[in-house]
């Protein structure tokens, strides 16, 4: 038991080194986005609470690593991003089973995108959040 918990914080490190790589690099060449590349591959291999995990602290270590204490504001957003993607890849893979409650946490994380990009000040950010409210409240 203690092998096999010390193997997923391993794991678990292993990705949010590598995402927390590949942010860097693209942080440097302008690639914002290159640090979730990781979180995808998790969430195909990994369980919910493993990906929802990294997706947290991936954006907590590129804070620590670049000194830029405003990344951690990206902390909730990665974890909608962790959590949808492996809800998506276990329904996918046969995972769950629970169509109902999988559908209905679906639809919130839905509004909640949603909700964050109508907080945005671009009209063309803002269109999309009304989109993603609107599949949401259509989902449920």
């Amino acid at each position: 038991m203690l092998i096999k918990n010390l193997r997923r914080i391993l794991t678990i490190l292993c990705f949010v080194l590598i995402n927390s790589s590949l942010g860097l690099i693209g942080e440097s060449f302008g690639y914002a986005v290159l640090d979730k590349v990781g979180i995808v591959f998790a969430a195909g291999l990994l369980s919910i609470f493993d990906t929802t995990m990294i997706g947290m602290l991936t954006p907590l270590a590129m804070a620590t690593l670049l000194g830029d204490p405003l990344l951690a504001w990206k902390v909730p957003s990665y974890i909608i991003y962790s959590l949808f993607l492996a809800i998506a890849f276990s329904l996918l893979q046969g995972k769950l089973r629970r169509l109902g409650p999988t559908q209905a946490f679906i639809s919130t994380l839905f509004i909640s995108s949603g909700i964050f990009l109508l907080l945005s000040e671009s009209i063309g950010i803002r269109i999309a959040g009304i989109s993603l409210v609107g599949l949401g409240f259509f989902l449920l």
